[in-house]
């Protein structure tokens, strides 16, 4: 499970059966991002350790393919400001 909120079409909860799901496919199943969506500041919440993570990616930066979260972990949270 994991959540994507924001500047998109069908934000909410998303139920994952893949092994593996990116970053780009969930911000996708969600509908994409708004013409108000801004890119460069996409928090993103994830849980370790028993610790609550967030930090800022920037979506337009190409070394975000190679980043620790490009693929999602159970729940994970994208905010899309």
């Amino acid at each position: 499970r994991i959540t994507v909120l924001g500047e998109v079409p069908r934000a909410g909860v998303q139920y994952v059966f893949e092994e593996k799901w990116t970053l780009f496919q969930a911000i996708a199943n969600a509908g994409n991002p708004t013409d108000f969506a801004n890119l460069k500041r996409v928090k993103f919440v994830r849980e370790e350790d028993g610790q609550i993570k967030t930090t800022y990616l920037d979506l337009t930066r190409p070394e975000l393919i190679s980043s620790e979260f490009m693929f999602l972990q159970p729940h994970d949270m994208i905010y899309i400001e």
